[in-house]
């Protein structure tokens, strides 16, 4: 029996049923692009209480029956002996409130979330469900982080330049003259670092410029620290994966006290830049104060307790501090060295030299309004 004798057999019984109303009863496959399934009954009255749908309700049931297994095979008309390779999908029914159409659809085994337009896009119909998208934008992984050798290690014999960044974030604009001052858009971010790459400079963290002033390391060819004060989350999401695509390194200092909250670094992310390998922690104090206007024991707090929650917090010992906003006294830079602190910068301006303070070398500050023209002049 196929679904035209189906058809033929309830137009049948319907002109033979009185009070039935039933003038033409359909049944059709329509392949569309979701493959569904539907059957039309036209101008049916289904009050079952009538003598005439007594009698022809149970050949609707199994005109149900046929059609719902034949919805599974791959052709128009299927022969009802044919064996199913696998059991039915799952189906669910709607109905329209305008015709009395009755419409099984097959649904996918990977649901389509809530928030997907259902009007406008075609439903997945794939067996495994899409990955979910990543809150923040997978780091690209880089081949192989470049090391400084202790082969040849003489100290420090020319002047380095340490670069001091902020944000690497859209222009604010000038109703915010500091932060535009203080900000580098990703794209003339990705220039410079490009500009680097062209001309051959080797990037190095502040830690393993210690260990070149003390020996430990072969200062390489045309070496250039780059560092980021206050730990904003921009670093992560917009600086970091341009430092990995030229596998740069570069030093970060957090403020602890503020990691963890909005627009700055989550102590997952700082975990994750520093097992990079090429990302090195350092500090920044704990709440940003200008350590030379606090009293000592305000001073000494902020230096050492920062230092210990960052060790606690990524595993290893650090050994880089940031002076905020660049001031400093000298009791702060004693305070230092008790910490265990061995390299720390400032804001004043220039190369670090080798008969520089350890604890008080110059950086290079790169403007957000100056762009690549200022860092060519400073690094031809």
């Amino acid at each position: 029996m196929t679904l035209n004798s189906v058809s033929n057999y309830l137009e049948k019984v319907g002109s033979d049923s009185p009070g039935s109303n039933v003038s033409q009863v359909k049944i059709s496959r329509i392949h569309d692009p979701v493959d569904t399934c539907q059957i039309e009954l036209r101008r049916l009255d289904m009050n079952r209480g009538n003598p005439g749908m007594k009698r022809l309700w149970p050949a609707l049931w199994l005109a149900s029956v046929i059609f719902i297994i034949s919805c599974s095979g791959p052709n128009p008309d299927p022969l009802l002996s044919t064996v199913l390779p696998s059991p039915l999908p799952p189906t669910v029914v709607s109905q329209s409130p305008t015709t009395p159409v009755s419409v099984l659809t097959n649904l996918s085994s990977a649901p389509t979330p809530l928030e997907s337009p259902v009007s406008t896009a075609i439903p997945n119909m794939s067996a495994t469900p899409a990955p979910a998208p990543s809150a923040t934008p997978a780091p690209i992984i880089p081949t192989a982080i470049p090391t400084l050798t202790s082969e040849g290690a003489a100290g420090q014999t020319d002047a380095v330049p340490i670069l001091m960044y902020h944000y690497v974030r859209p222009d604010p604009g000038p109703n915010d003259p500091i932060g535009q001052d203080l900000s580098v858009t990703p794209a003339d971010f990705a220039e410079e670092m490009q500009y680097l790459a062209d001309r051959g400079y080797t990037t190095m963290t502040l830690g393993e410029l210690a260990d070149v002033r003390d020996k430990k390391l072969k200062l390489p060819a045309k070496p250039v620290v780059l560092t980021f004060d206050d730990g904003y989350r921009d670093f992560y999401t917009n600086a970091w994966p341009v430092l990995q695509q030229h596998k740069f390194k570069a030093t970060i200092f957090v403020i602890t006290g503020f990691v963890d909250q909005p627009n700055y670094l989550t102590w997952d992310m700082v975990r994750e830049l520093d097992q990079s390998g090429s990302i090195e922690i350092g500090s920044h104090t704990v709440h940003h104060v200008e350590l030379s206007k606090v009293a000592a024991d305000v001073a000494n707090a902020e230096v050492t307790e920062s230092k210990q929650v960052i060790e606690q917090k990524i595993g290893h010992p650090i050994q880089s501090f940031c002076f905020p906003s660049g001031r400093y006294a000298a009791s702060v830079v004693s305070q230092l060295r008790q910490a265990g602190y061995t390299i720390a910068t400032t804001t004043n301006g220039g190369f670090a030299k080798a008969d520089d303070d350890q604890l008080l070398l110059p950086r290079v500050r790169i403007h957000g309004t100056s762009g690549l023209r200022a860092l060519k002049a400073t690094l031809p």
